[in-house]
């Protein structure tokens, strides 16, 4: 019977729990899922630009920079701007930066290459800084229901 009151209140409120923590969820799996299959874009980089793996590197190390920047900065102006807004936002920079990677990687454009993973990690970090908040709003949103405990 809690429980059931709490989603009442929860929808009475217009929060749809279980869309929420599907977003929340999504916006994890976007923004961290690409580290994973770095080892992977770093063998693609050697064999289509034939550069040596610390070339790749560097680029990979670029793509971490523009992450850690966004997660940095996005603390500064979550307040400003609807987290949904900058979720939706970031996961249409992830697709662009990701498809010109791809065009990048095919007709052997270098520059484009590390501009569109510059993008790719802007995007993870948003993705990955806008989960947390959305997430922690969440959470101080339950513990106030719940009293403070």
């Amino acid at each position: 019977m809690h429980g059931e009151e709490r989603v009442l209140h929860d929808k009475a409120e217009g929060v749809d729990t279980t869309r929420a923590l599907t977003g929340i969820v999504a916006a994890y799996v976007l923004g961290n899922c690409w580290t994973y299959f770095m080892p992977m874009l770093v063998g693609c980089m050697v064999d289509a630009f034939g550069v040596r793996a610390g070339t790749a590197g560097i680029v990979m190390g670029v793509e971490l920079g523009a992450m850690a920047f966004s997660c940095l900065a996005l603390p500064f102006v979550i307040g400003a701007i609807n987290v949904r807004l900058i979720v939706y936002f970031a996961a249409a920079v992830l697709l662009v930066g990701n498809v010109l990677s791809i065009w990048s990687a095919l007709s052997k454009t270098w520059l484009v290459f590390i501009v569109a993973r510059s993008l790719t990690g802007f995007a993870e970090g948003c993705l990955a800084a806008g989960a947390d908040a959305r997430s922690a709003d969440r959470a101080t949103a339950r513990s106030a229901q719940r009293g403070g405990r």
